[in-house]
């Protein structure tokens, strides 16, 4: 907890100080969407964890996150009891722009792991098929707190590619998504105020007659 609190005011003071540009939250005028896979509960025991599937959706820098892993044999046709594991887990956060292709999330959720007999006997139908019933004898659950840092790889004006990724105080998980430009600004171009001064010149005309020559007379004719 205590190094989350310190990450948050680190970016908190970051995006006070008046060296921080105003406009980088321009970057955050963006609708983004991700697939993660990562684990629950790394630091139970030696394991990396219990696997997980996680998606995403991030609309103007308010960043959510959810996803989960059922049971293996939650589905499983053949009549048994298993070993057995699932998990559920969503958070929330804010994206902080560092710059057009760095972003860094600092979030907070909720995790559930439960681990425990998947009893083949006792099973239920539903509209996706047999469901065998699912009997935790070991919890881990509560808060959860961290952060993602996420880099953008500009695809188009429009278009950006995403690598995240997520470390929290019991879960990681690593995604790829895409990210869509609403406010038109991802151009590399610069805009400048241009003036046209139109000058207006008058002139006096002044008619001057060209003289034809003759034989007969110096000046014969006017034209």
């Amino acid at each position: 907890m205590k190094k989350f609190l310190i990450l948050f005011i680190a970016v908190f003071v970051l995006c006070s100080s008046s060296s921080y540009s105003q406009n980088i939250f321009e970057y955050n005028k963006t609708i983004e969407f991700g697939i993660h896979f990562g684990a629950v509960d790394q630091h139970n025991g030696t394991h990396m964890g219990f696997q997980t599937l996680m998606a995403n959706v991030a609309i103007y820098g308010v960043y959510l996150d959810a996803g989960g892993w059922a049971p293996a044999h939650g589905r499983d046709v053949n009549v048994g009891k298993w070993d057995d594991e699932k998990c559920f887990a969503f958070h929330g956060g804010y994206q902080i722009p560092i710059a057009r292709w760095l972003k860094i999330t600092p979030m907070i959720g909720y995790y559930n792991h439960q681990y425990g007999h998947t009893n083949g006997w006792n099973w239920t139908v539903d509209s996706h098929g047999i469901k065998n019933e699912f009997n935790a004898t070991w919890e881990s659950v509560g808060f959860d707190y961290g952060g993602q840092i996420q880099f953008n790889i500009k695809c188009s004006d429009n278009i950006n590619f995403n690598i995240m990724g997520t470390l929290t105080k019991n879960m990681w998980y690593g995604g790829l998504g895409i990210g869509i430009n609403l406010s038109g600004k991802n151009k590399n171009t610069v805009t400048t105020n241009s003036h046209t001064t139109s000058h207006t010149t008058s002139y006096r005309t002044t008619y001057v007659p060209r003289y034809r020559y003759s034989r007969y007379s110096r000046y014969r004719s006017f034209k």
